[in-house]
């Protein structure tokens, strides 16, 4: 993944880290959103069947094997931006990488870990990393998994090959890492080379204003075969209307939300 965001010189790190602070409070609690985890749709069976034996064989414990799957995502993707794959899951993303040389953005490897993931029985969801601007043509998206190995959420990146942690080494999900930029402390990316970290930390910095993810994580959620919602994390200074955007036969409901402690718990 390569950072030119900064329009040679035109925009400044200075001035991602600006808005960030400017929009960094978030609203009071209104009421924990509904969730939900598809693991018994069939076709996640044929997501497992892509991942070989040797990647989850002889695995200590779950953090471990939540890593593997997630390097075995980063390698079996080629990194590059080019248009989504339709249908957008992991058989159909696969079987393109498989025929020709298709390359994949970081949306496409969230997708695909998310799906992973849940083909494992994890809980597990996309989250979207949105910037300020209400038209983002780059921004940034991960997979957050539950750990029962540290009992929390963790942030995997699949696109860059790392997950996040604080200076204690221990691994954080998404809201944490916000918290870590807006204070200046240390975060560390295992397996990222030091040059990568410096330039990622600030690509980070400019695409945590505002959050979005499914309230169905499921096989194939990215593409309209059913209704979906989607809760969009805004800062409470970041006011926006909801939405009913027609898709074919179906709908995708875009519901604004404002307290971090609401949107994260559909975490618990």
């Amino acid at each position: 993944m390569t950072f030119n965001i900064y329009m040679e010189g035109k925009v400044s790190r200075e001035d991602d880290f600006y808005f960030l602070r400017l929009f960094h409070e978030y609203g009071a609690s209104v009421s924990a959103l509904p969730y939900q985890y598809q693991w018994h749709d069939k076709r996640l069976q044929q997501v497992r069947e892509l991942i070989p034996a040797t990647v989850f064989e002889n695995t200590s414990n779950q953090f471990e094997l939540q890593k593997k799957l997630m390097f075995w995502v980063n390698r079996s993707l080629l990194s590059g931006e080019a248009p989504p794959v339709r249908p957008m899951n992991t058989v159909e993303i696969l079987k393109s990488r498989r025929l020709r040389e298709t390359r994949s953005t970081c949306w496409t490897y969230a997708v695909v870990l998310n799906e992973v993931y849940l083909s494992f029985g994890f809980r597990s969801r996309m989250i979207r990393c949105l910037p300020m601007d209400l038209r983002p043509m780059d921004c940034h998206c991960m997979t957050m998994v539950f750990s029962d190995l540290y009992n929390k959420w963790v942030a995997f990146d699949a696109a860059m090959g790392t997950y996040y942690t604080d200076a204690e080494k221990c691994p954080l999900d998404v809201q944490e890492i916000r918290q870590i930029l807006l204070e200046g402390k240390s975060l560390c990316m295992p397996y990222v080379p030091r040059s990568t970290s410096v330039n990622l930390r600030w690509y980070l910095c400019k695409n945590m204003i505002r959050f979005c993810t499914y309230q169905e994580s499921a096989f194939n959620i990215e593409e309209p075969e059913r209704d979906r919602t989607l809760y969009m994390l805004n800062p409470v200074r970041y006011r926006m209307t909801d939405k009913v955007v027609p898709e074919g036969e179906h709908c995708l409901f875009i519901k604004n939300v404002y307290s971090d402690t609401d949107f994260w718990n559909v975490f618990s």
